[in-house]
């Protein structure tokens, strides 16, 4: 059925080939040249893969596997990352990491929205700058594919600049009606830490998705106050309640 809907519309090569009209120096041009002799040779209406999540974001760029042209520098380049040692230091006490990472809460807590998006995006061009070397540790280390492992390194690029974007736009404050007069102001704050554990089908992607999600504010606070409420507040605050 297929074959004859293709062949027997009216715009087929079989089809314009019977008719006395169409000169057959049209039908045997040479593509390549007609397309090359139009001015516009994309479709306006048709976004670059580049572009498909954009003003957001930017998608993470990908590799034609099927190309030797691709492949035989990228295999090169894994081969080359293969050389190089990847020492694992040994495991400090876990209340000390806990400890630590108290530690610094506070000050990647204070940290604007926007530098915390800007570390997550430059996180991102890391990715795909190491992609070579990231691709082999997955290759290596879980048996993937090249697509698995290039689909992986794509998917934890996605990752950071999706909560990135999200980021700047769901951490401004949030002006809430207040029916009595009061200022209702909805925004994002942290919870604290979080302990996030690499699973073994997908170490790096799904272990930096927790990672860049708990990287931007997560908890919702919801504020209110009036004008009494926060003096009373002041007076609770000054007699240590």
């Amino acid at each position: 059925m297929r074959r004859l809907l293709e062949n027997g519309a009216n715009s087929s090569f079989i089809n314009q080939l019977t008719d006395p009209r169409i000169d057959i120096a049209h039908l045997t041009a040479d593509p390549a040249a007609l397309l090359k002799a139009k001015e516009q040779k994309r479709h306006p209406a048709v976004i670059l893969p580049k572009y498909i999540y954009a003003p957001e974001r930017a998608n993470s760029s990908g590799l034609d596997l099927t190309d030797p042209g691709v492949t035989e520098p990228l295999l090169a380049a894994m081969q080359e990352a293969r050389k190089k040692e990847w020492p694992v230091p040994a495991a400090p006490p876990l209340d000390k990491v806990f400890s630590a990472a108290q530690a610094a809460f506070g000050t990647w807590h204070r940290r604007p929205v926007e530098e915390r998006a800007a570390a997550l995006n430059r996180l991102s061009g890391l990715l795909e700058r190491d992609r070579a070397a990231l691709m082999a540790l997955l290759a290596d280390e879980g048996g993937k594919t090249l697509p698995d492992a290039l689909s992986e390194v794509r998917e934890a690029t996605d990752f950071c600049r999706y909560y990135a974007a999200r980021a700047r736009q769901d951490f401004t404050p949030e002006i809430l009606p207040g029916p009595t007069g009061e200022r209702n102001t909805l925004t994002l704050h942290g919870r604290g830490v979080f302990a996030c554990i690499s699973p073994w089908n997908f170490p790096l992607a799904i272990f930096l998705g927790q990672v860049a999600a708990r990287a931007r504010r997560r908890k919702q606070r919801h504020r209110q106050a009036r004008a009494a409420d926060a003096a009373r507040g002041g007076s609770c605050r000054q007699a240590g309640a």
